[in-house]
């Protein structure tokens, strides 16, 4: 004959992984919730200074009433951090950027509410601040 299992003990483990199943199913929601409403990181740099900038032309944008080459390869990153073009942006944005050794644009971070809060220089036409952004020539 053959002996079966005590129900107690069947019970008992099936309990068990019942509640690991639920617990870790509980944790991938509280995780993956949390990773929606943290967002993403950008690695925008520390020393990119904020502006208001619009798009005059497809390769030239006016930032803080001066107007700047985009760089060959450069990029305008959206909110999203998704490469945008600049026949799509009709709006004036606040952005910080990030200029190449010919004071061409390289990169540039539309910035979302959050980001726009946190303190950066700002680009301005002080010949100082041009000193300053370039003070490792």
């Amino acid at each position: 004959m053959q002996a079966f299992p005590d129900p107690l003990v069947f019970l008992e483990n099936t309990m068990k992984t019942l509640l690991r199943i639920v617990l870790s199913l509980a944790f991938l929601l509280v995780s993956s919730v949390y990773a929606q409403y943290s967002g993403p990181v950008r690695p925008i740099p520390a020393n990119a200074p904020k502006a208001k900038m619009y798009v005059e032309s497809e390769r030239v944008l006016n930032l803080n009433g001066r107007a700047f080459s985009l760089a060959p390869g450069g990029q305008i990153l959206n909110e999203k951090n998704m490469i945008t073009l600049t026949s799509a942006l009709s709006d004036t944005y606040t952005v910080r950027v990030k200029f190449d050794n010919q004071l061409q644009i390289q990169r540039v971070w539309i910035l979302t509410v959050a980001e726009n809060e946190v303190d950066a220089p700002k680009l301005s036409g002080d010949p100082s601040f041009w000193d300053w952004l370039f003070s490792w020539f």
